[in-house]
């Protein structure tokens, strides 16, 4: 049998981002109803008239639905290892910025006495913003381009922007310690992406990597993270983890995310195996985005397909980690891939500059 092809993204929870309605199932780390009544006496509301769990990415950061007389709100709880105070200082304040550079972002709700933007109750950090309508990503070009150019609108606005907090240093170029963890496992193709991983950084830093000027990025562009609405410019609905760092990175991270495809074949006697590629129309239309929103790609576009070998590597590693079972056939796919964007490197950087490739 042929082999179907369907878009995926490397992120935490469903690697479907389309629907953002998903029940969730019965877990014990959910915000409880007792827990969520202490949450809301912190707040101006007007008439609650229900609440329910929704399953929106990662399941450590467990979020409800929440609909007033007045309007729709998403209350979440923020992970562990997300939930520090001042990092999430700089993720409002940059938040804050991009709404008032015209880029769409959430509205973000302050507390009733203080009107903070984060809740600190217990052990725990609260956000409560505006619930943002839409669907998710539907793989189309006309919604890929919108990603692109709606990135290129975010790190323009942040340009020159200079947090209150200094922003964490950090990405995943020459992150060391994810390529050890791929030489250490276990998983066929752990070495061999390790390698390409080594390989594309070597690369990276002979193009001039560190010529390329700080500045805060998003730092976790992927399809979950957007709302899309017909005629109108996506929302960046997540942005936990503005951080420090060269754009080239977030420009192959997001280039990466919006054009990876997996094709399962299918055989007499079940799954056949997976393939990981780039829809080449996807990523044509991903740099186009880019391109309208004025970026000049360029200056980066010999370094893209390396930075996407070592964000494939960095996300391999991560998941397979983090996540079980669910993400074990990654590794193998991905070192294949990661092997043919370095082969293809000219091809890729061609349609940055708006060739057929």
């Amino acid at each position: 049998m042929a082999p179907t092809t369907e878009p995926i993204f490397l992120g935490p929870g469903p690697d479907d981002p389309r629907d953002r309605h998903r029940p969730v199932s019965t877990r014990a780390d959910q915000i409880t109803p007792a827990e969520l009544a202490a949450v809301l006496r912190h707040y101006d509301l007007a008439m609650v008239r229900s609440a329910r769990p929704l399953a929106l990415g990662d399941p450590a950061s467990p979020k409800v639905l929440i609909e007033t007389s007045s309007e729709r709100l998403l209350l979440k709880r923020l992970a562990p290892g997300r939930d520090d105070p001042y990092r999430v200082a700089v993720a409002h304040e940059t938040m804050l910025h991009l709404a008032s550079s015209g880029v769409r972002v959430p509205k973000l709700l302050g507390t009733k006495r203080e009107n903070n933007s984060m809740l600190q109750l217990g052990r725990h950090v609260y956000e409560l913003m505006e619930f943002v309508s839409g669907t998710g990503y539907d793989a189309s070009i006309e919604q890929t381009r919108g990603a692109g150019w709606a990135l290129g609108a975010a790190h323009r606005a942040l340009r020159s922007f200079r947090p209150s907090h200094p922003a964490p240093e950090g990405g995943f170029h020459a992150a060391v310690h994810l390529r050890e963890r791929l030489e250490r496992s276990n998983a066929e193709g752990g070495a061999r992406l390790a390698r390409a991983m080594a390989a594309a950084e070597q690369e990276v830093e002979r193009l001039g990597w560190a010529n390329w000027p700080r500045q805060v990025v998003h730092g976790d562009w992927h399809p979950g993270n957007l709302v899309f609405r017909k005629g109108l410019p996506p929302v960046i609905v997540d942005l936990e983890l503005p951080r420090s760092d060269r754009l080239p990175g977030v420009f192959a991270q997001g280039a990466l995310q919006f054009s990876l495809a997996r094709a399962r074949n299918r055989t007499a006697g079940g799954d056949g195996g997976t393939k990981l590629s780039l829809d080449g129309r996807r990523l044509q239309a991903f740099f186009e985005g880019l391109r309208q929103e004025g970026v000049r790609l360029d200056a980066a576009s010999a370094l893209l397909p390396p930075l996407m070998v070592e964000s494939l590597g960095a996300e391999a590693a991560t998941l397979t980690e983090r996540g079980g079972a669910e993400w074990a056939w990654l590794i193998g796919p991905a070192s294949e891939l990661a092997d043919w964007i370095l082969k293809s490197a000219l091809t890729i950087a061609e349609l940055t500059r708006g060739g057929e490739g």
